[in-house]
């Protein structure tokens, strides 16, 4: 379809933009998310999955290795972390502060994607989208694999693209390697990043066989792809067995992810714009998201509708990089599969999404005052986001699954301003440990109980393998050796230790839920009388 464009519009497509400018844009991009993440970094309680990427990083490589087979991600993300805390030490602040690294490697390549398939101003218009993601402020916050995965996830879909516009065999070849290599490193990273290589390998039939309607041994791309493939399967090899056994293990056992519902896809547009369930998003929120569902599908669709045969192409991969993880993971949890949808599984189709809709934004035309309804509807789009971004920083650590706060960081924090004498915080859940043991101090070190360690199995094999350093075997023998203890527990039955009768209560603490007031932390002090 040809293109509808105002005086004011050719005026900008005659000027000449330096590269310097691009570089400029994606540094202030980068400087605005590391000014929203950052300070957040230390002020929310870690919770169980970040203290168990803290627990992996202080082993050695192989250790973690080992460790991380009894759980359900790959170990690359730990080993990482384990040479980032190395250099710039073990604290909260630096656990996350991993992710937010990710987090800028990603916007750098969402930027070198939008710019090279559509341009370079529509980069642009694309990367406030992308960077005011609330679920991609979210997970860049946390010490896990999320945005390790996104960045090596949006890396390959770079390289597809400009394996789409390159002509040279040998420089084809390279770059085949290197995507094989790529999906590999994402799979080493986590196992859901196989939603963004389907994502790819469905755009290839759907372009090769569909619309060009070409037979498999025709296409020289989709060779390349499945050579690629076979190199990253090569590279996954050793991790393969570990898969399929964690695999098997939730499959025949179970998992905690609650079964896929209407209410979990509803959630999943409330939580990917405002960070909130669909059940909170009520009132003029819920109106003003209707709105923007509705604008956002008008723009996409019109914006289709308008490109030509060049562009539509790549245009079909974002999409298909929108919808697909999303699409591919509700089949996933459907039965006879075990449920396995969850958000933070599905961010890297919520953040192309928004690529997506940054992309639209750039591209779709008007007839006239085009530049004035961009702007409209891009502070539109763009003020529904920054209410997400809002909730980023109210919500905190919240789990976005369940609900839950944990905020045993808070409480810990709190124990360890009372004295500067030495008194031990002892955990009794092993999984709470995980999370406490981020912020023990030389005063206040923080031990489990090592026969409830043993019962958890799993994720806690290594507190039984290696006990030597925060277990309490004996409990009368451990209190011996002090005057003072604490207890901390995110519920009060967590509390309840048998100590020797000498030892009585002298002090109590209590943190409730900030938005719903119910108590969530508590801390017991005990003294030998």
């Amino acid at each position: 379809m040809r293109k509808i464009l105002s005086p004011l519009q050719h005026r900008w497509q005659r000027i000449h933009i330096p590269v310097w400018c691009d570089v400029l844009v994606v540094g202030i991009c980068v400087v605005l998310f590391c000014v929203i993440t950052l300070p957040a970094l230390g002020s929310n309680s870690s919770y169980f999955d970040e203290g168990y990427s803290a627990y992996l990083a202080h082993l050695t490589i192989p250790q973690a290795v080992y460790y991380t087979s009894l759980d359900v991600h790959p170990p690359l993300y730990y080993i990482a972390l384990h040479g980032w805390t190395s250099v710039f030490g073990d604290t909260i602040t630096v656990l996350r502060s991993l992710s937010v690294f990710w987090g800028c490697v990603s916007i750098v390549f969402a930027f070198l994607i939008a710019g090279r398939a559509f341009g370079r101003r529509t980069a642009w218009t694309m990367l406030p989208f992308f960077v005011l993601s609330p679920l991609f402020i979210r997970y860049s916050e946390t010490a896990r694999m999320y945005t390790m995965a996104l960045a090596l996830g949006l890396a390959a879909t770079y390289i597809l693209i400009m394996l789409r516009t390159s002509r040279h065999v040998r420089k084809r070849v390279v770059l085949w390697v290197l995507y094989g290599v790529i999906v590999a490193a994402g799979m080493w990273t986590n196992y859901f990043t196989a939603l963004i290589w389907l994502g790819h390998a469905a755009w290839l039939a759907y372009e090769h066989y569909v619309i060009q309607k070409k037979l498999p041994w025709e296409i020289a791309p989709v060779k390349g792809w499945l050579g690629a493939m076979i190199l990253a399967v090569i590279l996954y090899i050793p991790w393969i067995p570990a898969l399929l056994l964690r695999y098997g293990d939730i499959q025949n056992n179970g998992f905690w992810i609650k079964p896929f519902s209407i209410d979990t896809l509803a959630s999943t547009l409330t939580t990917g714009t405002l960070l909130l369930p669909a059940h909170d998003t009520t009132g003029w929120l819920a109106i003003g998201l209707i709105v923007w569902t509705v604008i956002v599908v008008w723009l996409i669709a019109r914006t289709y509708r308008q490109l030509d045969g060049t562009k539509k192409p790549l245009f079909r991969l974002i999409m298909f990089l929108s919808f697909g993880p999303i699409i591919f993971l509700i089949l996933l949890s459907l039965p006879p599969f075990r449920p396995a949808y969850t958000y933070r599984y599905a961010l890297a189709g919520v953040c192309i999404s928004m690529m997506l809709i940054g992309i639209s934004l750039a591209l779709v035309q008007f007839k006239k005052r085009a530049l004035i309804k961009k702007l409209t509807i891009g502070v539109f789009l763009i003020g529904i986001l920054m209410i997400g971004v809002v909730n980023v920083f109210h919500q905190g650590s919240r789990n976005l699954d369940t609900g839950a706060k944990n905020m045993l960081g808070e409480i810990i924090k709190k124990v360890n301003e009372t004295t500067s004498s030495i008194e031990p915080i002892i955990i009794m859940s092993p999984y709470a440990y995980y999370a406490a043991s981020v912020y023990e101090t030389p005063s206040h070190p923080v031990y489990y109980l090592y026969a409830n360690a043993v019962k958890g199995g799993g994720v806690t094999r290594g507190l039984v393998d290696m006990p030597d350093r925060r277990s309490i075997k004996n409990v009368d023998s451990f209190v011996k050796k002090y005057t003072s203890i604490w207890i901390v527990s995110e519920d009060k039955a967590g509390t309840t230790l048998a100590l020797p009768p000498a030892w009585q209560k002298t002090r109590s603490m209590m943190l409730n839920d900030p938005d719903r007031g119910t108590p969530t932390a508590y801390a017991l002090q005990f003294r030998a009388q």
